[in-house]
């Protein structure tokens, strides 16, 4: 997650969780106490991974912009479930929020698994724009219309897709015949 990314998303959480922190004012006028909440975050990657690493330090953030109102509980290494595990656990509540690809969205939405085709973008930067584009804010809003899952951000980097093979691999006829373990 880029530091850019990693701000976007700390300052949307902080935005969207600031309603829940307003102090109102009981009979008397005192200020009524908020119970702290916790939101639970699910990640398939494991410790030490840059994913991770950025959830971790806006979990801190959070804590410290909303005076420990609010309190993210980082899981990494898939230990609340791999990452249909995770999504189908925002749809009933059981999760809060998932860090990772929105590829993985494509179980809800078809149309997102393209973002995980091999080889469909030039470089970082046309995948950056599809993803800010048109195509895909329609996409997001069909999500949290039909799923409730509410997508944050869908401009991540990827790193390049490799094949391992105990064969050489130079072109694409050299993938003929071979039998290739792929994601769902």
């Amino acid at each position: 997650m880029t530091g850019k990314r990693t701000l976007l998303l700390m300052v949307i959480v902080t935005l969207l969780a600031m309603p829940l922190f307003a102090s109102g004012e009981a009979e008397g006028g005192e200020a009524e106490e908020m119970e702290p909440v916790v939101l639970k975050v699910g990640l398939i990657d494991p410790p030490g991974h840059i994913d991770v690493l950025a959830t971790e330090r806006m979990a801190e953030l959070v804590s410290e912009k909303t005076d420990g109102g609010l309190t993210l509980e980082v899981y990494p290494a898939s230990q609340l479930g791999f990452a249909m595990d995770l999504l189908e656990g925002m749809t009933v509540g059981t999760v809060e929020m998932f860090v990772g690809a929105t590829t993985w969205l494509g179980a809800f939405e078809i149309d997102y698994w393209i973002s995980g085709v091999l080889y469909m973008f030039n470089d970082q930067q046309h995948a950056r724009e599809i993803h800010s584009g048109e195509a895909f804010e329609a996409l997001r809003e069909t999500v949290r219309e039909e799923h409730g899952i509410r997508v944050l951000t869908q401009e991540w980097d990827r790193g390049p897709r490799n094949f391992i093979s105990t064969t050489p691999i130079e072109t694409p006829e050299d993938l003929q015949g071979l039998k290739i373990r792929v994601p769902e």
